[in-house]
Formats: C-alpha cells, structure tokens, sequence
C-alpha cells in the first residue's frame, strides 16, 4: 500500500488537480504486511477513489447490492475491505449505472463488493471501466 501511496503521488503531478483516481484493491482482506487502513484512508483523502472488492468462497453478501454499512456478521477480512473502499454519492454517475442494472444500492454506499459471483463481478467492474474511459473525469468524481 506504501508503494501505491508513492506511485499515486509521482503519477497524479503529472494530471490537472481535480482528476479523479479510481484504485481496484481485490483481497482476501487478510494483511500479511501491517494494517492498510491507514494507508487507503490517505489515499482517500488524497482524492483516490477505492473499490475494494473482497475475494472469498463464502457468500456473505446478496448479490447487486452495494451496502452503507458492514454487516457484522462478516469476516475480519471483508469487514477490513469495506473500510477501505470509498464512499460514493447517491446522484453520481456511478450509482445511476448500477440502479439500471437493477443493483440495490441505498444511500452513500462504499465501493464494496464480493468477489466470488464471477457474473457480478465483471458486471460492476465493467461499469466502472465503462464510465471511466468515456467520461471527463477532470470536471468531478464518480
């Protein structure tokens, strides 16, 4: 996470200050270097967006559903995830897409989602790519 902290900085000087930065994290939430918490809380107050996507077997979560909250009745590990993601706007672009994919999405959710609906997955990170590459991210956020 360190790293990343640095390539964000040397990367972002060259780009006009409000560009927006997404950073994709997808983990099983267990640390092996340290708590990166810090670190992502940095990264979003820097302006990073993060979504963090928690890899697991299990199904803790319902499917098309972004949350405001963790559930407590997850892992460490995806709870550790859903702190590090960002919190997005209910009127953005990014929640607009997600509600006409039929996705439940309640107000200021995180960018959180689980990782083992292979479907879901590369249903959300699409309309992620999608917005980004077709979008003047110079102007806003996501």
């Amino acid at each position: 996470m360190e790293v990343i902290v640095r390539r964000f900085r040397i990367e972002l000087l060259g780009y006009p200050k409000h560009t927006t930065s997404i950073l994709f994290i997808f983990s099983d939430g267990v640390p092996t270097d340290g708590d990166p918490l810090p670190i992502a809380e940095e990264l979003k107050d820097s302006g990073v967006y993060i979504v963090s996507c928690f890899l697991t077997n299990q199904n803790i979560t319902r499917p098309r559903k972004l949350f405001q909250k963790a559930d407590p009745q997850w892992p460490q590990g995806a709870k550790l995830m859903f702190a590090m993601a960002s919190s997005v706007n209910q009127n953005s672009i990014f929640v607009e897409s997600l509600l006409e994919k039929g996705w439940e999405v309640p107000n200021m959710p995180k960018l959180f989602v689980q990782a083992n609906h292979p479907d879901l997955l590369n249903e959300f990170t699409q309309i992620i790519v999608s917005l980004c590459k077709g979008a003047d991210w110079t102007s806003g956020g996501i």
